[in-house]
């Protein structure tokens, strides 16, 4: 407020009354040119005042919690006393009149026009025009305001936050600060902040972890259904507990909205318990779960040991066998991509059992859930059984020199043959030729060899 003389003369003595009408609550004031305020009897002595002059007062005030149903709230400053009569008294007074908003904490962002709750009050907030919707990551967050903290902190006020789908309730208690539990659903207790343990009692470091909003306002985001049920809450209930009993003053409140996109990543193969030899096909699907698109998508899956790398079709992108690296490239909110590998598995392997991961390496977006952004498979490799040795030539007896051809006709998994023509001859061919040039009766050896075992067989030979 302003008080100004227009002369001619000086005037001495001159007070204001500006007592604050009820429905607002004393902060401070600054009483400019050394004149005094007293806040008991809301009398500003402003002393002397000589013609042309003017001194000013400026209170600051906070609206209190309930004040809408006092609105208009007015206040009038007047002047009460001077040395000299006014020629003019109809100025000698001026009033001003503001109405208090009834939803106060605001929707939306801090606006530094807070509600103050004391101890066991409690304030019920309608958001049905913005309700909070639950989705994967933080729904909503809440501002406080306290500049009472030391520099560098935040302060935080004692205060439960419950919510509700409708005005009768249920309602679920989503956050308290006050007791020693960290509230792990929002980005304090994520920090690991819990208010029995912090510097001050209640006081937080501005930087870590971050907040919403300014320096002097701490703002909680909450993941509502990481304690209460998926859903759409229409009101939030601010409570201080009279456990707790501190002033709490409550500026905004905000639904938020979904971000990120929420990558996962499945895997399946064509057949997990394979013998060695055998083909199998690795299939990874990439699903983007939104709610956004991303780009610069990438999956590695690097086949490991006991599998040879045999090709891959893919619905989109690259894939580079030498590195596992799938450039994926973009993917729109609820799109998929697949990605198929074949593998040939090492005839060494018998008996391994081999993990194989697709992962997701790299996106444009972060991704609200992590945890399904790796999938894995087992293969078992089955020891096959000892293969069976048999085999055929095109004649058994002549006279020499005798060449004879040897046919093998062994079934199952095998990997190496070993024959004995019984004159000291030996040849590791499937199908060996072999001459004799001296007469006699020889015993015929085939041994074949698997990864279940090994098996033989003989034949005898007439050379005349």
């Amino acid at each position: 407020m302003t008080v100004s003389n227009s002369g001619p003369d000086s005037a001495a003595d001159v007070q204001v009354s500006d007592l604050l009408p009820n429905g607002v609550t004393y902060s401070s004031h600054v009483a400019g040119g050394g004149t005094v305020y007293d806040i008991s009897n809301g009398l500003w002595n402003v002393g002397v005042l000589a013609g042309g002059e003017s001194a000013v007062l400026t209170i600051s005030a906070r609206i209190d919690r309930g004040a809408a149903s006092l609105s208009p709230i007015i206040n009038t400053a007047a002047i009460v006393a001077s040395s000299l009569a006014d020629p003019d008294p109809a100025n000698n007074s001026a009033s001003v009149a503001i109405t208090a908003s009834g939803t106060e904490p605001n929707i939306g962002v801090p606006d530094n026009n807070w509600v103050t709750l004391y101890c066991n009050d409690s304030i019920v907030v309608n958001v049905s025009a913005n309700p909070i919707v639950t989705h994967i990551g933080y729904d909503m967050v809440s501002y406080e305001i306290d500049s009472n903290a030391p520099p560098g902190y935040v302060m935080m006020d004692s205060i439960i936050i419950e919510v509700a789908q409708d005005a009768g309730g249920p309602w679920y208690q989503v956050f308290r600060w006050g007791d020693t539990s960290p509230d792990p659903n929002t980005n304090l207790g994520a920090a690991g902040y819990a208010s029995g343990s912090e510097p001050n009692a209640m006081s937080i470091p501005m930087t870590n972890p971050p907040f919403y909003g300014p320096t002097i306002r701490t703002g909680v985001a909450i993941d509502v259904d990481a304690v209460a049920p998926a859903g759409t809450y229409r009101f939030v209930r601010y409570t201080v507990p009279g456990a707790d009993c501190s002033n709490s003053e409550v500026d905004a409140l905000a639904p938020l909205p979904a971000s990120g996109a929420d990558l996962s990543v499945r895997k399946s193969v064509s057949n997990s318990n394979p013998l060695p030899g055998d083909a199998i096909t690795y299939t990874v699907t990439l699903f983007n779960g939104g709610p956004v698109p991303a780009d610069g998508i990438e999956v590695t899956d690097l086949l490991p040991a006991g599998l040879i790398y045999a090709g891959s079709a893919l619905s989109q992108g690259s894939y580079d066998g030498g590195t596992g690296i799938w450039s994926v490239g973009s993917l729109s909110h609820g799109g998929a991509a697949t990605l198929s590998i074949q593998a040939v598995v090492d005839s060494g392997a018998s008996g391994w059992v081999i993990a194989n991961t697709a992962a997701l390496t790299g996106s444009s977006q972060p991704d609200p859930d992590p945890g399904d952004n790796a999938a894995s498979v087992i293969v078992t490799v089955q020891i096959p059984p000892p293969p069976v040795a048999s085999f055929t030539a095109d004649q058994t007896t002549g006279a020499a020199p005798l060449t004879v051809t040897f046919t093998d006709t062994s079934t199952g998994s095998i990997t190496a043959w070993s024959w004995d023509f019984g004159d000291g001859g030996t040849s590791a061919a499937q199908h060996p030729s072999y001459t004799y040039t001296v007469p006699g009766v020889y015993t015929v050896t085939l041994t074949v060899t698997g990864p279940g075992g090994s098996s033989t067989q003989t034949m005898t030979v007439t050379v005349l």
